[in-house]
């Protein structure tokens, strides 16, 4: 019998105040698209803040960052690259 596929996800975030907030996500899901046919499960974890400053009442321009980091197993690892990364952003809100 074939094993059943699982995936789950989990994100959040707190707003601290008006300029301010953090971010977070775990996710899993079974993998059989880059080593078929074998299924693996992969696991990924991020975390990252974003500081917003206001441009007018409606606008707000945010500066962000964004860490992660990868649970594969070890047949995958050459598709996957390495297990962790980042970036920084910009965000333009319009209220």
């Amino acid at each position: 019998m074939a094993r059943p596929w699982t995936a789950w996800l989990f994100e959040g975030s707190v707003q601290f105040n008006d300029s301010w907030a953090v971010f977070a996500r775990a996710e899993q899901v079974d993998q059989a698209e880059l080593a078929p046919p074998s299924v693996y499960t992969v696991r990924k974890v991020s975390i990252g803040a974003i500081h917003d400053g206001r441009l007018s009442d409606d606008i707000k321009l945010g500066v962000g960052v964004l860490i992660n980091g990868f649970d594969i197993p070890s047949p995958l690892s050459a598709s996957y690259g390495d297990p962790g990364g980042g970036m920084a952003f910009v965000r333009l809100k319009i209220a």
